[in-house]
């Protein structure tokens, strides 16, 4: 009788706040303030080398604004299972990366955020052996954006982005003739006669190695992991002579798709089998507009990619100076000087919106301080 009395009184009680939208306030469970990361080391190289038993993992708290925040280390279990416990659970802006040193290098898992933790349960951590090929490795997408600064006295400004994939199940890891003491993860030329090459970043000088010759080529140090989630950039500026007409001419060793050429709107026209022009555009945060040339089809590993800028420009994206040498000069140290921030600011589809993304940025600066030591 009394439970049935007490059904009544539920069901009344529910009329009643259907009747009268009277609100009811469910009290949400409290949040941990810590969290408990479980991880699995699995070998991502199919006839790779066992991965030991006891390899120490080490657990990285990353701010988008201020770094690393703090690390921590455990070994792991003979089945490769491991356990960080009373982490701090921090919000939305702070991120965890999990890394270990197999095949003489770092690697790591992408940023992944504490609600991530919740979601998955166990973050697994792929390891992968080295290679010295990069035939695994594809250029997805690039852009090379072209600016007449000052094209009598500095020449062609030339802004260059490259994303790259890693579609094999080996990190590309080999010396290089510039710099016999490190090892390098990627290199391509750059046109004849390119100088004053100054790759974008804070960590940009530690992380290229430049061999400057007739044709330079530049060595990427920086690991291009396989089934990572964005695609590794590579960002630089360099300054090319130009006389009324200037012949583009790269070798990349992988597979080239969707190069696009950005010239400003200008009596400057762009000729070449392998491009067709497309929809002008704006970029965000720019006063000009570009002709956009894009590629026809994809271009083999050591193909030649080659294209013709012809025409003189009327009108400069900044004054000129010609007053004296010494003006010129001025002119010179400041385009070489902000070329690297130009990258930055000058285009807004170059900048990276998303916080996860610059989470990544940050990972791939310390992995790069990492590296120095287990290369």
């Amino acid at each position: 009788m009394r439970r049935r009395l007490k059904l009544w009184a539920g069901c009344v009680l529910l009329i009643g706040v259907g009747m009268f939208n009277v609100p009811v306030t469910v009290a949400a469970p409290a949040r941990q303030q810590s969290l408990t990361i479980q991880g699995q080391l699995t070998l991502g190289t199919l006839d790779g080398t066992a991965i030991p038993s006891g390899l120490p993992v080490e657990l990285q708290m990353i701010s988008v604004r201020d770094g690393l925040l703090q690390t921590q280390s455990i070994p792991t279990n003979a089945d490769g299972s491991f356990t960080f416990v009373n982490v701090p659970r921090f919000g939305s802006e702070i991120f965890y990366t999990l890394s270990a040193v197999y095949a003489g290098l770092r690697q790591s898992t992408p940023p992944f955020s504490a609600d991530d933790v919740d979601e998955q349960g166990t973050i697994v951590l792929r390891l992968y052996e080295t290679t010295e090929q990069l035939g695994n490795l594809e250029i997805a997408q690039a852009t090379t954006q072209i600016d007449f600064t000052d094209v009598q006295q500095v020449g062609l400004k030339i802004l260059l982005e490259l994303q790259i994939f890693n579609l094999g199940d080996r990190i590309p890891y080999f010396t290089n003739e510039a710099d016999p003491t490190r090892l390098a993860t990627f290199h391509f030329e750059l046109p004849v006669g390119a100088y004053n090459i100054a790759p974008e970043g804070e960590s940009g000088a530690q992380r290229f190695i430049l061999q400057e010759s007739v044709i330079p080529v530049v060595y990427d140090t920086q690991p291009i992991f396989p089934n990572w989630p964005t695609p590794h950039i590579i960002r630089l500026s360099y300054f090319l002579p130009y006389t009324g007409s200037a012949v583009i001419d790269q070798v990349f060793p992988v597979t080239v798709n969707n190069f696009s050429v950005w010239v400003p709107e200008n009596a400057i026209q762009v000729t070449g089998d392998q491009f067709a022009q497309t929809k002008d555009q704006k970029p965000e945060g720019s006063s000009l507009t570009y002709h956009i040339y894009k590629q026809k089809s994809s271009l083999s590993a050591n193909e030649n990619l080659k294209f013709t800028l012809e025409g003189v420009p009327t009108r400069s994206t900044t004054a000129k100076s010609d007053t004296s040498e010494e003006g010129g000069s001025a002119v010179v140290a400041l385009l070489i000087g902000l070329s690297v921030l130009i990258i930055g600011g000058a285009v807004g589809y170059w900048v990276w919106a998303s916080r996860r993304k610059a989470a990544l940025a940050l990972l791939d600066g310390s992995s790069q301080n990492d590296d120095k030591g287990t290369s």
